[in-house]
């Protein structure tokens, strides 16, 4: 059984008797200031007549880093919650606790399962990857991160 809650998705993603608690990662960064573009005239040397017009060397503009997109809530279509694994059955594990990460696509599937932390270590890893992979979201419009924290208990 996985514990926990999700406070924007009543009932989304619950297995019997326990729920899923999710965090969405806020990403934020600020707007770099533009560049400044200088051109620079290399003076006449010993080896350039003082009449030829040196070539100006010039260095180009680099668009700034636009502000981020507001947040984005991700609404669950399918959330299924990870089962317990047998293999921690087996091992007498009664608990643990998994923090990953989901890639999100534009069209809002799931292409990548990170796990940022788990408790006991690779107990519970595999499931949590298999689950969170075939979780859909409505389309967010932009690929984000999202957090999920996942508690089991036998």
């Amino acid at each position: 059984m996985v514990q926990g809650s999700a406070p924007s998705q009543q009932g989304a993603g619950q297995a019997a008797g326990g729920g899923l608690r999710e965090n969405t990662l806020a990403l934020s960064s600020a707007v770099a200031p533009a560049p400044v573009v200088t051109t620079v005239i290399a003076p006449a040397t010993a080896d350039t007549p003082a009449d030829s017009t040196p070539a100006p060397i010039t260095t180009a503009a680099v668009q700034p880093v636009p502000a981020p997109a507001a947040p984005v809530e991700l609404h669950a279509r399918k959330h299924d919650a990870p089962q317990y694994p047998p293999r921690a059955v087996r091992a007498g594990v009664t608990e643990g606790h998994v923090e990953a990460r989901l890639w999100v696509t534009a069209e809002g599937t799931v292409d990548k399962v990170d796990i940022l932390h788990a408790n006991p270590p690779r107990v519970f890893d595999d499931e949590v990857r298999r689950a969170l992979s075939q979780w859909t979201f409505d389309p967010p419009g932009r690929a984000l991160q999202k957090r999920v924290d996942l508690d089991f208990n036998q």
